[in-house]
């Protein structure tokens, strides 16, 4: 059995389809509310609530207290410093990933396994590139970043992040899996508008505003409110009739017939980045489910399994943040899976 510390922690979204030989025995999460979600979804797990550089030591001592051997971490990098970037300034010690290197480094465990947007490859630290600081401060250790797109684990999202595999041995990687589509993940679930309720209480329509619903409910899969201008009057415009400007990826209706788009923490408005439900064509010309995507779909597109439920008292802002800034369990479940007799 593996003893798993699970650190930034969020709603525990990434340790959900945790393999039955790996078990989270702690978890590390900043926000009282976080904390409060992953109580809900995982009565019974032991969380320490706190800023991780207050609460490192007792991290530590904690975990050697529960026999940790496995590290998970999903460390939010404040600032980047690229090399050769004329802006850079100064050096990074005090970023997140570096309490969690540290952490590791104290625990010794059997893998750790962290996971952050791509160009944290180009992080300097120290004045070192982030695989070299890794390192320099975790000697005794095989160290392997590599960028992995959530769609090869067959999960309906292309979402591409850079993993740094911490490990005594060199792992491999799985093979890749065919992709699947959105029609595939979601095309069985329930059509519905704004307002809408159905016996899943995480596929509800969402509250979006009256002229979002309007502008697409004229707006075909695939395409962009803004593409309206020039065929019908509803694209994106302000009372009076005077055209918004933007980007044809906002107020944009994802395809049926291809992966999601990165699910994102600012999922839950119509004007953030290909967020809009793919739709049908209707009888009267107008198009269907003229809303962002449900919770439901979007735990889904996340690779979550209907038995996944948040607790009511979230609300879909929130809960479309909090399932955004996951970490897809798919990926971490097929990760721990292949290496669990090598680590």
């Amino acid at each position: 059995m593996f003893n798993v510390l699970s650190l930034f922690s969020n709603i525990g979204v990434g340790e959900y389809l945790i393999p039955e030989s790996y078990r989270v025995v702690l978890a590390s999460e900043l926000e009282s509310f976080r904390c409060k979600v992953y109580g809900s979804i995982y009565p019974g797990h032991e969380i320490i609530e706190g800023d991780i550089i207050e609460r490192k030591s007792e991290i530590i001592n904690k975990s050697r207290e529960l026999g940790v051997n496995v590290v998970i971490a999903t460390p939010p990098c404040q600032s980047f410093s690229v090399i050769n970037n004329k802006k850079q300034e100064g050096d990074l010690r005090d970023n997140l990933v570096v309490h969690a290197i540290d952490i590791v480094r104290e625990l010794q465990p059997r893998l750790a396994l962290f996971e952050n947007v791509a160009k944290q490859a180009g992080l300097v630290i120290d004045g070192l590139l982030y695989e070299d600081y890794l390192r320099k401060h975790l000697s005794g250790y095989t160290i392997h970043t590599v960028v992995l797109n959530a769609a090869d684990f067959g999960v309906p999202q292309r979402r591409k992040r850079l993993f740094t595999i911490i490990s005594k041995t060199p792992l491999p990687l799985p093979a890749k899996q065919k992709h699947i589509t959105l029609r595939e993940a979601i095309g069985s679930l329930a059509s519905i508008e704004v307002g809408d309720k159905t016996a899943d209480t995480m596929h509800y329509g969402p509250p979006n505003s009256a002229h979002h619903v309007l502008w697409a409910k004229h707006t075909p899969t695939g395409k962009s409110s803004f593409e309206n201008y020039g065929i019908n009057e509803y694209y994106p415009q302000v009372e009076g009739g005077r055209r918004i400007k933007g980007y044809n990826t906002t107020y944009r209706r994802m395809y049926w017939d291809d992966v999601s788009y990165t699910i994102t923490m600012n999922h839950a408005g119509p004007n953030g980045s290909n967020t809009l439900h793919p739709g049908r064509p209707l009888e009267d010309g107008m198009h269907s489910d003229a809303r962002t995507m449900s919770l439901r779909e979007t735990a889904r597109i996340m690779g979550l399994p209907d038995r996944y439920v948040l607790p009511d008292y979230v609300s879909y802002r929130n809960g479309m943040k909090l399932l955004g800034e996951g970490l897809c369990p798919v990926v971490v479940r097929d990760l721990l899976l292949l290496w669990k007799d090598l680590i």
